[in-house]
């Protein structure tokens, strides 16, 4: 099957498992509830996955694993924008040989909670991390090549957590 998400589309969606593997996502609007508990299977080995200017929310209070990569929606500048109190790990291996790739969406906004990057995840975008939340390699991977990054805003915090060797490359704007 495929999920196409447009504006006011605001769906739960409990988990992907080697089972149930999805055709494609397209997002432009619309929000991901995550599950109401921990999930380290939350979404992920859709054969495609797209977002466009609108983009994809996902929203969650817990901890939950992505396995996905994301690419623009055809003549858009995609994002997702994660909100929420929870862990969103984004996450660089999957089920029975399926290995996300490259993410290479534009726009990765953290709006909401942590994004951590765990060993060997590759989202090459420009991040903006705001409204208090943290983005993080802390534990997990030890270097990302960002398309730009944008720490806080006129109002608000952000947060880039790192350890004392990972190496994060901007190759782009960055603004704190």
């Amino acid at each position: 099957a495929t999920l196409y998400l447009t504006d006011g589309a605001d769906i739960r969606y409990t988990s992907t498992t080697e089972d149930s593997l999805e055709n494609g996502l397209y997002c432009n609007g619309g929000t991901l509830k995550a599950p109401t508990s921990n999930n380290d299977y939350f979404f992920g080995a859709f054969d495609d996955a797209k977002v466009g200017a609108k983009g994809l929310t996902v929203d969650s209070d817990y901890t939950v694993g992505i396995r996905q990569t994301f690419a623009n929606l055809d003549n858009e500048s995609g994002k997702i924008v994660f909100i929420g109190s929870g862990t969103k790990r984004i996450l660089a291996t999957g089920w029975n040989g399926y290995t996300p790739g490259t993410s290479t969406h534009s726009y990765t906004v953290v709006a909401g909670g942590t994004l951590l990057f765990e060993t060997g995840a590759d989202w090459q975008t420009h991040l903006v991390v705001t409204n208090g939340a943290t983005a993080s390699t802390v534990g997990g991977c030890t270097g990302l090549t960002l398309k730009g990054l944008t720490l806080g805003d006129a109002d608000t915090v952000g947060t880039l957590a790192v350890d004392t060797t990972d190496v994060i490359v901007v190759d782009g704007p960055v603004s704190f």
